[in-house]
């Protein structure tokens, strides 16, 4: 039913080198599951940035289906494929490790 892309993502954490993941066989679902991640494939061992789950949905500080994670949303402005490790992130001050410097989703 949903076709099958690949998602990039290019990150760059201040004065460090660009970061890249691809994720491959990515698949999200439509409205009805909240643009839940319904499937990927990891095409890198990089590690810097958090690797996307399998069922999350997708957060915007104004369209969430949880209000712990919409925090996350609304402190990193931009909406995401959140979990779990950012409240763990947001809890333990340390929004750099979770992702902090603008993010290219192409």
């Amino acid at each position: 039913q949903y076709q099958m892309q690949e998602l990039y993502i290019s990150k760059r954490f201040e004065g460090e080198d660009l970061v890249k993941e691809v994720y491959g066989n990515f698949r999200i679902g439509d409205e009805s599951v909240d643009y839940a991640v319904l499937s990927l494939s990891v095409n890198t061992n990089n590690t810097m940035i958090r690797h996307l789950q399998i069922a999350s949905k997708f957060i915007t500080k104004d369209r969430h289906f949880d209000e712990r994670l919409a925090v996350c949303a609304t402190t990193l402005g931009m909406g995401w494929w959140y979990s779990e490790k950012c409240l763990q992130s947001m809890m333990l001050h340390s929004v750099r490790a979770y992702v902090k410097a603008p993010t290219v989703i192409a």
